[in-house]
């Protein structure tokens, strides 16, 4: 079940999701071969340092999710910047901890939803946030008005599903992009906060 409160939305400003094609939630792979034992769990795990991993230490304003795609049914792992006390930098590192979290252990600020790429979105659109689609052929992000809460979506190392893109086009997602280029879904996060916090400090003059 999707569950989310009046305070925890009120203290949410920036969401991440992405769609992990190839990924299982399972613990079954190896740290020696990360990318070729997991389904490239290591571009999940570059994600989720980039979405909550700042130079003052977590971001307690954003919330990373990863639709897992790659088992027999989709799961939905969410990590909430805000209750995580310390994240690792290291992709390797991150990988064990979520290693814990597919057995079933518990760790603060991680969790796991039976729970498909239109619920989380959907849900997560219902309750306010405004819907972007991160995509080389949208509207450069500096020239986009970002009005808060906002969500970001993108793809993984293959990108979105077309029945993905499909539903976000129904959702009204504003397609925006970062460039002319393909940037790594990792260093599209970055460049996302780093727009953001530029427009926060200036607003605060």
């Amino acid at each position: 079940m999707l569950g989310f409160t009046c305070w925890w939305w009120a203290k949410l400003r920036r969401i991440f999701v992405v769609e992990a094609r190839t990924v299982g939630a399972s613990s079954g792979f190896s740290l020696r071969d990360l990318p070729g034992s997991s389904g490239r769990l290591d571009v999940v795990c570059r994600c989720l340092v980039a979405a909550l991993r700042g130079a003052g230490g977590v971001r307690g304003d954003t919330v990373f999710w990863a639709l897992l795609k790659g088992g027999r049914n989709p799961v939905a792992l969410r990590v909430e910047g805000w209750k995580v006390r310390w994240l690792p930098g290291s992709e390797l590192a991150v990988a064990k901890i979520l290693g814990r979290v597919f057995e079933g252990r518990r760790v603060e600020g991680f969790s796991l939803e039976e729970a498909s790429f239109g619920e989380v979105v959907g849900r997560v659109v219902r309750e306010g946030a405004a819907l972007f689609y991160l995509h080389e052929d949208g509207a450069p992000l500096r020239m986009v008005d970002v009005p808060f809460p906002v969500v970001f979506v993108l793809g993984d190392h293959l990108g979105l599903s077309r029945e993905s893109e499909e539903l976000l086009s129904r959702l009204g997602a504003v397609r925006v992009s970062l460039g002319p280029r393909r940037y790594l879904g990792s260093h599209c996060i970055v460049m996302v906060h780093c727009e953001l916090d530029r427009r926060m400090l200036m607003d605060a003059f």
